[in-house]
């Protein structure tokens, strides 16, 4: 690990806080004059991204937002606690206020209630004041996301691939930097028989601190559930999913960063094992079953003035008329979703992104990053993910039936039409009536 997230306990009278534990993010403990005790937000290295078609500039892209602490009050009576985390000295406690920023507790690191006293610096929250109680004799953890333990992944991959054997099967890309098992769970009927259906790849956990696993969980609930449209989706596609992309950066806490310090969403170095052998594992997995789609899930937590959209790539990224016809479908599906919402321009199609490289390899559709928004709650999260998935798979399905020509060409036809109509209203107008 090049960096430190983690401190082990630190002792403040009956007051004691650590983040050293899986997912746990925060340095520099101490208490403030007022007794208000104060974290710093571990830094992160900057990210350098050049946008596509703008070769001279240069966007650096910050992960420095997280942290996740236990809080553990020895007192024989409930604690009041004042608690400052803040990625910058000399925060002024008089400059917050409630912009509506999420923050989180739990007593048992699986189920995470949202705070009801936040302030934070500005709605992009770079320090935040928490006020909460700690109750006697026991440990809280303390969060600006919901932390996913990658050990918790692990486990409940194990589950459902052990109770639904004969439609999901799970296997392993390879280690990680730290020698973690990068899974992928393959759904469909005879998962297990590599046939030659069409593929969709769907991925979370690039930026481990984002609670994107919880919609891709629900992802997985869902095609294993029994609705005819899940049932159509394991009869004809394979799904192939990976809740965690990036597993030593949730077992050290990063924001964005794998153990040695590279963010592969933005910087995917397919062939460095050295410094990124997660990438190199995921490269090598989409060269034996390259996917029709590829869907990549993020999810915001502390910009509040962002919202759930997806990143929408120009169409003239994809070679075949079949891409660009499925690409435009669920383009317009997502948006439509979104109320119009969408993120488009360089941001969507870096050639240092694997948006960019599958899509060059392989022609494959995709839609990274598909952002959903925790202030909106964690079942919004699950809801919007199921959505996401249902618009992805009825546009997919159709092109492989050949239903995806016929409405482009229907669509086609309509524009004509309107087109053909709006002219003869000219014409009439122009041309005197005798």
């Amino acid at each position: 690990m090049i960096f430190n997230n983690r401190l082990p306990i630190a002792r403040f009278g009956a007051l004691e806080i650590s983040s050293d534990f899986e997912c746990g993010a925060g340095v520099d403990f101490r208490t403030e004059q007022d007794g208000t005790l104060y974290v710093r937000i571990p830094q992160e290295p900057l990210v350098p991204y050049r946008p596509s078609g703008q070769p001279e500039r240069v966007i650096q892209m910050d992960y420095t937002w997280y942290f996740c602490v236990a809080l553990t009050n020895r007192d024989a009576a409930d604690k009041q606690v004042s608690l400052l985390a803040s990625r910058d000295e000399g925060t002024e406690s008089g400059a917050f206020r409630d912009y509506g920023v999420p923050a989180f507790t739990s007593l048992d690191f699986q189920h995470w209630d949202r705070m009801s006293d936040v302030r934070t610096d500005t709605d992009n929250a770079r320090a935040y004041l928490l006020q909460l109680t700690l109750p006697a004799g026991h440990t809280v953890y303390v969060s600006n996301s919901v932390p996913h333990p990658y050990s918790q992944g692990t486990s409940w991959l194990q589950d459902v691939a052990a109770k639904h054997g004969g439609i999901c099967h799970l296997d392993t890309l390879g280690p990680s930097l730290e020698g973690r098992h990068i899974y992928v769970l393959t759904i469909g009927e005879g998962a297990n028989d590599r046939d030659g259906r069409s593929r969709v790849l769907i991925t979370s956990g690039f930026h481990p601190a984002e609670p994107s696993t919880l919609g891709v969980q629900a992802i997985v609930e869902h095609l294993l559930a029994g609705s005819p449209l899940a049932r159509r989706i394991r009869k004809e596609l394979l799904v192939d999913i990976l809740l965690q992309v990036n597993p030593d950066g949730y077992v050290h806490g990063t924001g964005g960063c794998n153990a040695k310090g590279v963010n592969m969403y933005w910087d995917f170095r397919r062939d460095d094992s050295e410094n990124s052998p997660e990438a190199v594992a995921l490269w090598d997995w989409i060269r034996k079953y390259p996917p029709l789609v590829y869907l990549d899930f993020h999810c915001y937590a502390h910009q509040v003035f962002k919202e759930v959209s997806p990143y929408i790539r120009p169409l003239s990224d994809y070679r075949s008329p079949r891409s660009r016809r499925l690409a435009d479908e669920i383009s317009r599906a997502l948006v439509r979703m979104c109320d119009g919402r969408r993120v488009t321009g360089g941001l969507t199609n870096g050639t240092s992104t694997l948006a960019h490289q599958i899509t060059e390899a392989y022609d494959t559709v995709t839609f990274t990053k598909f952002h959903f928004h925790l202030k909106h709650g964690q079942d919004s999260i699950r809801h919007t993910a199921v959505e996401v998935l249902e618009h992805v798979a009825r546009a997919t399905l159709d092109e492989i039936a050949g239903v995806g020509a016929t409405l482009t060409f229907s669509r086609a036809a309509k524009r004509i039409g309107r087109r053909a109509r709006i002219l003869l209203s000219q014409l009439r107008k122009a041309i005197p009536v005798s």
